[in-house]
C-alpha cells in the first residue's frame, strides 16, 4: 500500500523501496503492519538504508460484539493500540540503554488516516529503525552444523543482552532474528509483544534452557535437528 511512498523521519526524507513483510491482527485492537526497507533521499546521509515499520489501525469486521467504547478502551491516550505502544516503548528503552542486539530506534511519527485509507481518522504510525546487516535464517536446518551452532551461540548472547534490560520478547521464532554471518552476530528484531522481567526470571534455568526450542533453533527433544520420519 505504501510502496515508493516518502516520509520525513529522523531529520531526513526517506523513500520506501522494498516491502519485507505484511500482516494484520483481525481481533481488537485491529491493525495492519508492514515492514519496508527505506532509502534516505534528502538529508545528511543520502543513500543510507533503514527499516520503516508502518502500523495502521483497521476496521473491526470480525467481532461486531465489540462496541465503539469497548474498542477505545483498548487504546492508550494517543489512540494507539497496545502493540504499537509496547513496540515504541521497548525500542526506546533498548536504544537508550545502548543495546547492540536490537534495532536502534531513529525516530517515529504519527498521523491520522485520510479518507482514502482503510479507517479514516484512525492512527497511522511510522517507525524508523536502523538496518542491520544479515538475513533472516529461514534455512537454518539446511545450514552446516558449525554455522547452526554459531547462530545458537550468538543468539544466546543477543537474548541475554536484551533480557538484561528487562525485556523478554514473546513473539519467538526465527522470523524475528537476523543473522550476520560475516560478523557472527545475531539480532532480535520484534518488540510489540514483550514480558518485562527481572533478574530472578533470568535465573530460571529451565526457562532459559528451552530458549533455543522456543525460537526454532532446536528440536523439541533437544536434538540438533528434527527427526526425519
Amino acid at each position: 500500500m505504501f510502496d515508493n511512498d516518502t516520509v520525513y523521519l529522523g531529520a531526513a526524507m526517506w523513500q520506501l523501496t522494498e516491502q519485507l513483510s505484511e500482516n494484520s491482527k483481525d481481533a481488537p485492537p485491529c491493525e495492519a503492519v508492514a515492514v519496508y526497507v527505506a532509502k534516505q533521499i534528502e538529508g545528511p546521509c543520502l543513500g543510507k538504508e533503514a527499516i520503516v515499520k508502518v502500523r495502521m489501525e483497521i476496521p473491526n469486521i470480525l467481532y461486531p460484539e465489540f462496541l465503539p467504547e469497548d474498542l477505545e478502551e483498548l487504546k492508550d491516550v494517543n489512540g494507539f493500540s497496545v502493540y504499537t505502544v509496547e513496540e515504541l516503548n521497548n525500542l526506546n528503552r533498548l536504544t537508550q540503554a545502548g543495546c547492540k542486539s536490537s534495532l536502534r530506534l531513529i525516530g517515529w511519527y504519527s498521523e491520522k488516516q485520510t479518507e482514502h485509507m482503510p479507517l479514516p481518522g484512525g492512527y497511522l504510525v511510522w517507525i524508523l529503525m536502523e538496518k542491520v546487516p544479515g538475513i533472516t535464517p529461514w534455512d537454518f536446518w539446511e545450514m552446516p552444523r558449525e554455522e547452526r551452532d554459531q547462530i545458537r551461540k550468538s543468539f544466546h548472547e543477543a537474548l541475554m543482552e536484551v533480557y538484561s534490560h528487562g525485556i523478554a520478547p514473546q513473539d519467538e521464532g526465527r522470523r524475528n532474528l537476523v543473522w550476520d554471518k560475516d560478523n557472527r552476530k545475531c539480532y532480535i528484531v520484534d518488540y510489540e509483544d514483550c514480558e518485562h522481567i527481572d533478574e530472578k526470571r533470568m535465573e530460571d534455568v529451565h526457562w532459559m534452557s528451552r530458549a533455543n526450542f522456543r525460537w526454532e533453533l532446536e528440536a523439541w527433544n533437544g536434538f540438533d535437528k528434527p527427526l526425519q520420519l
